[in-house]
C-alpha cells in the first residue's frame, strides 16, 4: 500500500477503496497526511474490517466508510470535505 499511496498526486480529497490486506495501510496513510497535510483521505472499507475505522482516523483518514456504501453517503462525506476547507 505504501507504494501506491507515494505515488498519488496532489488533491484535495483522495477516495481509497480498500479491498484487500489493511496490513500496512495505517502507516502509508500517516505518511501521505504527513507529505500532503491538506489532502483528506475517504477509506472504503468491507463491513467485516470496520473496527479498522478508528485506528484510520487516528492516522489521519476524513472518514471511513462501510461498503458497499450508498452513492448518497459519499457524496455527503465527499461535499462535507470539500465545505470544511
Amino acid at each position: 500500500a505504501s507504494q501506491e499511496l507515494s505515488h498519488l498526486p496532489d488533491a484535495e480529497v483522495v477516495l481509497l477503496d480498500i479491498s484487500t490486506s489493511l496490513e500496512g495501510l495505517l502507516h502509508s496513510l500517516a505518511s501521505l497526511k504527513e507529505r500532503h497535510p491538506q489532502t483528506e483521505v475517504v477509506l472504503l472499507v468491507p463491513q467485516s474490517e470496520m473496527y479498522f475505522w478508528i485506528e484510520a482516523i487516528h492516522a489521519g483518514a476524513w472518514e471511513c466508510l462501510p461498503k458497499p456504501v450508498e452513492e448518497t453517503e459519499l457524496k455527503a462525506v465527499l461535499l462535507r470535505s470539500i465545505n470544511a476547507r
